[in-house]
């Protein structure tokens, strides 16, 4: 698992919509409330999600430089079960604002 995300931001749905209309029409589709959102985040993977979380997201300040304060020991976020991790994350989200098909994972918020 890498511990870096490359994944891509939208500041509008239309803008969402275009690159991605089957995703679009199906997270709309289930009544989710998306087309207002101020950002959209669109992960092409669950490991990338995954990596966000950790890296940049909910768990950021667990891990903040985590590789100065290691000084050449294993970092140990290259070793967690991501795909556990994510049912995990899964399990526990709101799903008024996250939406996955088990292969991609969009988040979106109202800032």
């Amino acid at each position: 698992m890498a511990i870096w995300s490359t994944y891509k931001v939208y500041n509008s749905f239309d803008d969402f919509k275009e690159d991605f209309p089957e995703d679009a029409e199906d997270i709309a589709y289930q009544n989710h409330d998306i087309e207002n959102a101020a950002t959209i985040y669109y992960f092409d993977n669950t490991d990338e999600f995954v990596d966000y979380e950790l890296s940049e997201g909910w768990y950021i300040s667990l891990f903040d430089d985590l590789d100065g304060k290691l000084r050449g020991a294993p970092n140990p976020l290259e070793y967690i079960d991501a795909d556990r991790f994510f049912d995990a994350l899964k399990n526990s989200w709101d799903d008024s604002s996250y939406w996955t098909n088990d292969t991609v994972v969009v988040h979106w918020t109202d800032y």
